[in-house]
């Protein structure tokens, strides 16, 4: 996903209508909070995005709006929704028997993936280059975990060192290192930048 300027003509299509006929369809739907924001809740978000700047909106989402839009969009019919956000890291939602339909992956594997809601947050960064493509970097990190067998809370900490080693330099693709090197960052158990997140049952 990418996020349209809402007074373009893609910002204002009936994005609600799109997604109820594509996310029966889609495993894996991982668009950051503001997009799936904006696709849900358009009107909302153009008042929101008046008074907010982009990151003091990605700051203004509490843990129940997360809870609401991921809940929309699994009742629309995807199996997991991560929404992206930026420096507060990864949130991830998923279904109850959310891999059933994938035959090819053990039942283990199957159940840690069921019916869990996950807060990971991001790596703190010291040298900071760019955050372009840090959001694609993550989604990478997080598929190929899940891809290799790993647990969901494994493939979220390898989606946050994709990040982290996105956004250590300028361009999109070069910061991203090889699996064994990522397996090191995730397992030098980096400092966490502080999601702010307050609410019954988070921790």
């Amino acid at each position: 996903m990418s996020l349209p300027d809402v007074d373009s003509e893609s910002g204002r299509i009936d994005w609600t209508g799109v997604l109820k006929k594509v996310l029966p369809f889609v495993d894996f739907f991982l668009p950051s909070v503001e997009e799936t924001y904006l696709m849900l809740e358009p009107e909302e978000y153009r008042k929101n995005r008046e008074t907010h700047s982009a990151s003091d909106l990605v700051d203004w989402f509490t843990p129940p709006k997360y809870s609401e839009l991921s809940q929309r969009c699994l009742d629309l019919g995807t199996r997991a929704v991560t929404l992206k956000s930026g420096p507060r890291g990864i949130y991830i939602r998923t279904a109850e028997n959310a891999l059933q339909n994938l035959d090819s992956f053990e039942d283990k594997q199957k159940k840690n993936w069921s019916k869990r809601e996950i807060w990971r947050p991001a790596i703190q960064v010291t040298d900071f280059g760019s955050a372009t493509g840090a959001g694609d970097s993550s989604i990478a990190g997080i598929l190929t975990g899940f891809l290799r067998g790993e647990s969901i809370e494994e493939s979220l900490r390898i989606g946050t060192a994709c990040g982290y080693q996105n956004v250590r330099v300028l361009d999109a693709v070069s910061g991203i290192r090889s699996w064994e090197e990522t397996e090191e960052i995730v397992k030098s158990d980096p400092p966490l930048i502080d999601p702010n997140i307050e609410g019954e049952g988070w921790r």
